[in-house]
């Protein structure tokens, strides 16, 4: 429900920085991962799960949004594909690294480092001026 709300809503807004907006999302993405690993708790996971979902569409939106204004119409195929390969590419081997993680420290440490990486590598990527300059 969140997903859907929060996509229809950054779908109406014009959001002038773009580059920073998705950014911003994918490092909110790692806060619910830190709640996953600090509030393993049913309510902490519906909180979790309610902010993954509100910015993975948020990023998506605006990610595809920016796709479609700085591709061109005739790349746009290519891109695309180029795209969602890359972005599942490592899919299969993350959880066989958390897995050996969580059999050594437990599923919580798991969530708090994947909390710490995604906020940490999303952020870093602010100092790209490519990426804070995306309109």
């Amino acid at each position: 429900m969140a997903a859907s709300f929060s996509a229809t809503a950054i779908a109406q807004v014009r959001v002038r920085r773009t580059g920073i907006a998705m950014y911003l999302f994918g490092a909110l993405s790692g806060v619910s991962f830190f709640i996953y690993g600090f509030v393993p708790t049913i309510p902490g996971a519906l909180l979790a799960s309610a902010i993954n979902g509100l910015s993975f569409a948020c990023f998506g939106v605006l990610w595809v949004t920016a796709l479609q204004v700085h591709v061109p119409r005739r790349l746009l195929g290519r891109v695309t594909s180029v795209d969602y390969f890359g972005g599942t590419l490592l899919a299969p081997v993350a959880p066989i690294g958390a897995a050996f993680l969580a059999q050594s420290q437990g599923p919580a440490f798991v969530f708090v480092v994947a909390g710490a990486i995604t906020v940490v590598l999303t952020l870093a990527a602010l100092v790209l001026p490519s990426i804070r300059d995306l309109e």
